[in-house]
């Protein structure tokens, strides 16, 4: 009996140590795929990035050649702004004053 129960714990020890080396081989092959394709986004990430700091770089380098050349155009640009705000601001005063005058030329029996 004793010879029967030792020869099962063998058989179980023996059947745990293959489950457990087919189960690592087949986890391995499958895992195998989910590698690959985390190298390949990888790879698509870098190339993205690299193309992402290219184009900002080339931005970047638009904007000082800009910046150098057209801030005489943008001072001129600001300062056209700033003159017809003044003029749209003197056109609302005066307004503002023809309605005053026209409120206080008004009899007040018309206003209701």
């Amino acid at each position: 009996m004793t010879w029967l129960v030792s020869q099962m714990w063998m058989f179980v020890g023996a059947a745990a140590l293959l489950g457990l080396i087919f189960g690592a081989s087949l986890r391995g092959a499958l895992l195998r795929g989910k590698l690959r394709r985390a190298q390949v986004e990888r790879d698509v990430t870098k190339t993205e990035l690299d193309q992402a700091r290219t184009e900002i770089e080339g931005l970047y380098a638009a904007q000082r050649r800009v910046s150098g050349d057209g801030a005489k155009d943008l001072s001129a640009e600001l300062a056209a702004r700033d003159a017809r705000v003044a003029a749209l601001g003197d056109e609302l005063s005066a307004a503002k004053t023809e309605l005053e005058r026209l409120k206080a030329a008004a009899p007040s029996g018309d206003i209701v």
